[in-house]
This record gives C-alpha cells, structure tokens and sequence, in this order.
C-alpha cells in the first residue's frame, strides 16, 4: 500500500532541503521561496531550466552543445516542425546560445498558474499546482498545531496517517482522527521538503 516511502531507512535518495520544519514553501514562476522571500542559492549553484528551442534548419550536436556551451543534458525534437526541447539549461549557457547563428528562437518551459498537474502533490483537484506554481505549503513542526478541514485535509492527511500512524477518515463533514472528531491537529515530529535536482 505504502511501498514508496522510505520509512525503512532502505531507499536511497539523493534530495536537496530547501525547507525545514516550520516554513512555509512555495514555487513562483519555478523559483523556490520559503517563507515568502525567495530561495538564495549559493554562487556555485547554477540554476537550470527546461526550453523549446526552434532552429533554423541544421540539427543540434549533442558534443557540440557540452563543449560550447556546457548544456550536458538531454534534449531532443518534439514535433514535425522540428522544434526542440531542452531539459535544462543554465542562464549562463542560454546567454551564449541563444546567440547561435542556428537559434530562430528559445521559449522558456513554464506551465501557467493555476493549470493542475495531477502528478504533483497533493494529487487532489482541489489544488491546481504544477511544478512551476505550487504553494504556499506549511511544513510540520514537532508541537505545533494547525486547524484541520476538509479543504486542507489532502495536504496533511497522508503524514498524519502513515507518518504519525493515526487512523483518519472522514464522515460527512467531520474528520475523525483514531474515532474522534478533529478541529485541528498537533504534529508529533519535525517535517522537511526535500527537492530533486
């Protein structure tokens, strides 16, 4: 029923924290912000983003690409008009190839506020999130308690359940938490939001 999770200490993952138990987590436009100011990167990292690239007429080199321009990963055509799609770049490189005397033309990958992606959490329609646009989402803070309903229920209901082992279920319009009516909920342990880079 759970076997993604890795409660068992088995599954390796490799996660960047960007935020911690209290926060409040929130994507704009693709850029990450905690607690309403946006996520500051340290100078080594180099933020990457997906595009539509649209040349003129020749294909891309792949080796050309890596050695000129330090884009490395995948891309490829995506249509009949022969338009490409890069899966990431950096500023850094799009600076540089966006100058290529075989580039017509380069569009940012950003999906529209409030276009729902059911593969995102919380996979609930009640929340039209994607990648690009997600939040604000408060983290879980050991000792804390937050008003619990029916509208935020698909955010929390999963780690009061199998994280914090509780029953839950929902009646009507009444929440249960191990057969008692539940108003709100107070969080047993510390919680942090790990991405994927």
């Amino acid at each position: 029923r759970n076997y993604y999770k890795p409660i068992d200490k088995k599954t390796n993952l490799v996660k960047r924290c960007v935020g911690v138990a209290g926060d409040t987590l929130e994507i704009r436009e693709g850029f990450v912000y905690i607690n309403g100011k946006k996520n500051e990167l340290p100078d080594r990292a180099h933020l990457q983003f997906s595009y539509f690239v649209q040349p003129k007429t020749n294909q891309f080199n792949p080796q050309f690409l890596k050695d000129r321009y330090d884009i490395t990963d995948g891309f490829g055509i995506i249509n009949d008009k022969n338009t490409y799609y890069f899966s990431a770049i950096s500023d850094e490189a799009l600076a540089n190839f966006k100058n290529n005397p075989n580039v017509v033309s380069i569009t940012p990958n950003i999906q529209e506020k409030g276009q729902r992606d059911p593969n995102i959490f919380p996979h609930d329609p009640a929340y039209n999130w994607n990648v690009d646009f997600f939040g604000p989402l408060y983290i879980p803070e050991e000792g804390k308690s937050i008003a619990i309903n029916l509208e935020n229920l698909p955010l929390y209901k999963r780690v009061i359940s199998e994280y914090e082992g509780n029953d839950i279920k929902v009646q009507g319009n009444q929440i249960l938490i191990n057969g008692e009516v539940a108003n709100n909920y107070t969080f047993k342990q510390n919680y942090y939001w790990m991405m994927g880079d």
